[in-house]
């Protein structure tokens, strides 16, 4: 599988946040480096959903992206099972 680098980026962000759910925001301030505009929430959820197609196609893959509501972005099991962080 080949990852652009904010792919990779996005993906090793959500690695090492993997205690908790990483909204739009950080996710565009850490790997952009830039400050958050509200038209970066596009830029970060196409950026998701490039890298859902890639790892859904890739079975040696063990996580995937998957979306808390109104809290933000996480891994989890591929199999479905419980995500990286603790529900409260």
């Amino acid at each position: 599988m080949t990852l652009t680098k904010k792919e990779q980026a996005i993906l090793a962000f959500l690695a090492a946040n993997k205690g908790k759910p990483a909204d739009c925001r950080r996710i565009y301030e850490q790997v952009w480096g830039d400050p958050f505009l509200p038209s970066a929430r596009n830029t970060v959820a196409v950026h998701i959903l490039h890298l859902r197609k890639k790892t859904g196609k890739e079975p040696a893959c063990p996580y995937r992206i998957r979306t808390l509501w109104g809290k933000g972005y996480f891994l989890a099991e591929q199999d479905g099972g419980e995500p990286f962080f603790k529900k409260h």
